[in-house]
């Protein structure tokens, strides 16, 4: 702002003292622009949250340039635009610059402020940034100290875990299917070593099923040693059984020979009975005799027929 009000300033001189209609022209054009300009820029720093000091040569700023602008510049200008340099000569030296100066002083108070204001908030900046580095710094400190915590504990609790499930893998291995399995949390190394409980508890039922099938073939096996024992007492009372079978057939066939001879006499003696009859009852009674043993071992063969037949059904 106090360049654009410097520039119009040395835009109006250098038309004066040029007089000459195309600087004319050039230096009016320059002074609307830098009026255009600095008419925004204190809008937008209007708009802006001020102190109350700084509010006060605000509405000073204003009202001087107000004065220098419509008793100074406008009035010059114009002069310029009808080519009345001496009128405009005489409002720069009488007009403009008896004005400028409270403008120019309240505009320096207000750069002044800026500049304590700007200073303020950098310090402020400066200071939170040194306090947020501190407060970054001990967070990453305290982050680093929790983190290498954090790992011993966890390094701790597998290694924990891991020896737990080492150690129950090795009872399981050496056939102690007993060892207690305590499962904590439910981390991969809880998981694990509930797995493995599993395993161990499945197999003890395959081991308790296992040892009751041994015990159900050594009942069994048992069992057929002594039915191999009662089949040998069976065999052998068969054999025996069956010598005095042979036996018995022996003297039976002993007793069918006697008998065949028996009978071929019994034949003879009758065919001599009956060519001798008449020789009278010695002869018959010899006969009759003879009859009665043939009876006699009729009846010993049917005795050791019933014994055979008794031994066949056995």
């Amino acid at each position: 702002m106090n360049r654009q009000n410097l520039r119009n300033r040395i835009a109006l001189s250098y038309a004066i003292f040029e007089a000459k209609d195309a600087g004319t022209d050039a230096a009016l054009k320059q002074m609307e622009g830098n009026l255009a300009e600095l008419d925004r820029r204190w809008k937008s720093y209007a708009a802006a949250a001020m102190t109350a000091e700084e509010e006060k040569i605000a509405r000073e700023f204003e009202r001087t340039y107000a004065l220098l602008l419509n008793e100074g510049l406008k009035p010059a200008m114009e002069a310029l635009k009808q080519r009345n340099y001496d009128a405009a000569k005489d409002l720069l030296l009488n007009k403009v610059r008896t004005l400028n100066t409270p403008t120019a002083t309240a505009l320096d108070q207000l750069i002044k402020i800026q500049s304590e204001v700007a200073k303020q908030e950098y310090e402020a900046a400066v200071a939170r940034y040194a306090s947020m580095r501190n407060t970054l710094i001990v967070m990453i400190i305290l982050a680093a100290i929790a983190a290498n915590f954090f790992g011993y504990t966890l390094g701790r609790k597998i290694g924990q875990g891991m020896h737990e499930a080492i150690d129950a893998a090795r009872a399981v291995a050496g056939g102690d299917l007993t060892h207690a399995i305590t499962v904590r949390g439910r981390d991969e190394i809880a998981e694990l070593l509930g797995e493995l409980r599993t395993m161990q508890s499945s197999l003890s039922e395959v081991v308790a099923k296992v040892r009751q099938g041994s015990d159900s073939v050594s009942t069994a096996s048992a069992e057929i040693a002594q039915g191999n024992q009662d089949l040998s007492a069976r065999t052998e009372s068969q054999a025996s059984a069956l010598e005095q079978t042979a036996a018995s057939m022996e003297e039976l066939s002993s007793t069918v020979k006697q008998n065949a001879d028996n009978a071929r006499q019994a034949n003879q003696l009758a065919q001599s009975a009956s060519s001798v009859a008449v020789e009278g009852g010695e002869v018959v009674q010899q006969v009759v005799q003879t009859m009665q043993g043939i009876s006699d071992s009729s009846r010993k063969i049917a005795e050791i027929i019933n014994v055979i037949d008794g031994i066949a059904f056995q």
